[in-house]
This record gives structure tokens, C-alpha cells and sequence, in this order.
């Protein structure tokens, strides 16, 4: 799959200028942040006089910006409602921090947050100290939770602790709203992938209602947990340590979630049980880039490997309505999304 891509980086290599811009805009008036640079696109967000979004592109397109905000919404603002001034924004990180993407508005996304193409579900960016949430407040689930780790420094055995609620929601789902569900409190970010990179801390942020979906403890401790280990590593008998790809390549950064069909199953709490559950993975190694997207079926089963559950990015996208990679070029993001990989990394 890098012999695939390799073309496609060198591309991105040479727009890479694009993409290392020193240019933000302030609101002189309050203004609306689009989906498309079009007058009647749909609304993202409104800016109040001056709010500050990071430029993502010196050119206009139809007298449009293509901007990101703080809180990870990329679109487009017109010209006459903002001023532009030198300098990337504090909360900015620039292309070469996250690899050959380009930039993003959190360390842990490749190639910027994933944007929501579904309005009727709308997404809160919640940013925690390892790891970025977007998360659903009609679902009371995370729809996408983005981790960027590298080899494991810490195999401390760190204890379990209760789920706290996120006081940064208005659903405040409670570590009591999962209790005699049938469903287990099921991680996102993995308390073993940020705990062995970021110690007690990291494990400690990992245990929020908000980075949970309910899931099967069959599913859980099977397929999906098996994808989880391959990623970070997992600790086996005798302290012994069996290395993931996480350890054996510099960074990897990966964005998980839950899908959902049109027949809504909530709890009786109201949180949605997911019908499946999707998982991207990416690797840069020099000029090449590469990724690994699963998808696997939400069942009460242990059975399941995660070679089997290997499906394109565009699937998922498709499916979630979500899109991913969007600071990369579009003919670069096209030829990573389209194609499924067909064996597992080493």
C-alpha cells in the first residue's frame, strides 16, 4: 500500500506551501462561517466582532476565505467581514507537526478535525488533554475521538476508576446511565494506548463519560479490543511487553467511532447503542503515507478478526457522514480514501 501512495505524497510535498500559512482573519462585523463558499450554504457557526479563525488558503474562491475556528469547524467566510493580520493562531498547529497533511486545529487529528456532513446530527468539539472528541449531544455519544501516540513509555498496571460525567455537555451522561444496561462502558481513546504514552494521567483522562460508547463485553474484549492491541501493544504474562504498531513506527494517529443505522436503539437513559464501530489508522514514513480503516459489526461475539473488518476510508465516510483528512489536497485525500487495504501492517 506505501508503493500505492508514494505518488500521491509527492504531490502533497509540493503544495506542502500551501498548507504553512502565516495568515489569520478577525471578525470586523458579525459574521457567518460557511459549509461552501456560497451565500445560501449551509451555516456552520456566526463570529462575533472580533473572534480570530486561522486562514487556510491565501486564495479566495468566489470572494471566500476557506478558514478553520478554534473549535475544529472548516469553512469558508467572505471577505468583507473580516481583516486579515500575520501570524498563526496560538491554538494552531502547523502542517510539519502532524505530518505530511498539513495542518489541523489539534495534535491528535491527521490532517485536521473530521468534519460533520450531517446537520440534523450536530457535533461539539470537546478537547481533552491527549485526545479530541467530537461529540453528539442527540446520541449522548461520541461520533468521532481522535489520539495521535508513539512507542510506550509506561506499563504501569494503573487502576480502573469510575466514569466521571462531562461537565462540558448538556446530556451529562452519568457512569450510572450504562449500570444492568447490558452494555459495557466501552473506550474510545483505550486506556492502555494513553496511559503507557502519557502515565497516570493519561489513564485518568480517559475515564469520561464522553469517551465511551455503549458496547457488547464480547465485542469488546474480542475483535475489537484485539484491533486496539495491535495498535498500542499489549502487556502479556511475565511483564513482558508485545510491541504494537504504535512502537515500532515513529507516530500513529487514529480516529474511531461508532456508526449508526436509521433505527434508533437507545438505553433507557437515552444513550443510542451503535450498530458498528469504525477505526482509521495512519502511518508517514518519509514521503509516503499509508492507513489502515475497519469497520466491524456491533454483535454480543468474541469471534471476529480484525483483517476481516478492513474496509476503505470512503465507506466509512459514506456511512458516518463524516470526512476525514480534509486539510490534505483533494486529488491526495481521494487516492487515500478510495482504496481498501487488503493485509494488516507488520
Amino acid at each position: 500500500m506505501r508503493a500505492i501512495h508514494a505518488w500521491a505524497m509527492l504531490v502533497a510535498l509540493t503544495l506542502a506551501s500551501s498548507f504553512a500559512l502565516a495568515d489569520h482573519v478577525v471578525a470586523s462585523r458579525r459574521a457567518l462561517v460557511k459549509l461552501d463558499p456560497e451565500r445560501e450554504s449551509q451555516t456552520l457557526i456566526a463570529i462575533e466582532r472580533g473572534d480570530a479563525l486561522q486562514l487556510l488558503s491565501d486564495e479566495q474562491t468566489a470572494g471566500y476565505y476557506r478558514v478553520v475556528a478554534e473549535t475544529g469547524e472548516q469553512g469558508w467566510v467572505y471577505r468583507t467581514f473580516v481583516r486579515r493580520h500575520q501570524g498563526d493562531l496560538d491554538w494552531f498547529v502547523a502542517g510539519g507537526d502532524v505530518g505530511i497533511g498539513g495542518g489541523s486545529a489539534s495534535p491528535y487529528a491527521y490532517s485536521g478535525l473530521p468534519r460533520n456532513d450531517n446537520p440534523a446530527v450536530p457535533v461539539t468539539v470537546l478537547r481533552k488533554p491527549y485526545f479530541v472528541i467530537g461529540y453528539s449531544e442527540d446520541r449522548r455519544n461520541p461520533l468521532w475521538v481522535c489520539y495521535a501516540i508513539g512507542p510506550a513509555v509506561d506499563l504501569t498496571a494503573y487502576a480502573t476508576r469510575r466514569f466521571g460525567v462531562d461537565d462540558d455537555t448538556r446530556a451529562r451522561v452519568s457512569h450510572d446511565d450504562y449500570t444492568n444496561s447490558g452494555y459495557s462502558r466501552g473506550h474510545m481513546a483505550p486506556r492502555m494506548a494513553i496511559s503507557s504514552r502519557f502515565g497516570k494521567p493519561g489513564n485518568d483522562s480517559t475515564f469520561v463519560m464522553t469517551n465511551v460508547c455503549p458496547q457488547y463485553q464480547q465485542f469488546n474484549d474480542g475483535q475489537w479490543g484485539d484491533l486496539e492491541e495491535m495498535i498500542a501493544g499489549r502487556k502479556s504474562g511475565g511483564g513482558r511487553f508485545e510491541e504494537g504498531w504504535a512502537d515500532t513506527l515513529e507516530t500513529v494517529w487514529v480516529t474511531v467511532g461508532p456508526i449508526f443505522d436509521d433505527d434508533r436503539s437507545p438505553l433507557d437513559s437515552g444513550v443510542e447503542v451503535p450498530n458498528a464501530f469504525y477505526c482509521i489508522v495512519v502511518d508517514e514514513e518519509g514521503e509516503e503515507v499509508r492507513a489502515l480503516a475497519f469497520i466491524m459489526d456491533h454483535e454480543d461475539l468474541r469471534e471476529g478478526e480484525p483483517l476481516a473488518a478492513l474496509r476503505s476510508i470512503d465507506e466509512i465516510e459514506e456511512r458516518t457522514r463524516l470526512d476525514f483528512f480534509t486539510f490534505l489536497p483533494d486529488d491526495v485525500e481521494t487516492t487515500l480514501e478510495r482504496q481498501a487495504a487488503t493485509a494488516l501492517w507488520p
